[in-house]
């Protein structure tokens, strides 16, 4: 399945996050485009990733939020173990990757928040 997904919007100093997602299924058993809006007002977003039917977000205070991209309704959340300066999220093998750009490492996740590991980035 390809995905493209647009952003934008400010609203009373929070972050609106107004996301048009454009899922198009690949293979055999294809079928048309699906097209999802979704709004989500989320202060400090620092990262967006879409996995396991989720759109996950994360935000600046070290938590990932998972949102349904139907109904954008918060199905689950959960807190990252060590959190100094969390910047980017992506999503793949299974696993939901965060970097910290104050520790100089990328974590993974389970999609219901447990660390599976660390690796670092310092040299």
């Amino acid at each position: 399945m390809n995905t493209r997904a647009s952003r934008a919007g400010v609203m009373s100093g929070a972050a609106i996050l107004s996301l048009t997602l454009v899922l198009t299924p690949t293979g055999a058993e294809a079928t048309p485009e699906v097209e999802v809006e979704l709004a989500v007002d989320y202060v400090d977003m620092r990262g967006l990733a879409f996995g396991v039917g989720t759109l996950w977000v994360l935000l600046g205070e070290g938590v990932v939020a998972g949102v349904d991209p139907a109904t954008g309704e918060e199905t689950s959340r959960f807190t990252l173990d060590r959190c100094g300066s969390p910047m980017g999220l992506a999503f793949a093998s299974g696993f939901l990757w965060v970097g910290d750009d104050f520790y100089g490492e990328v974590s993974f996740f389970t999609p219901d928040g447990h660390q599976q590991g660390v690796e670092s980035l310092v040299c």
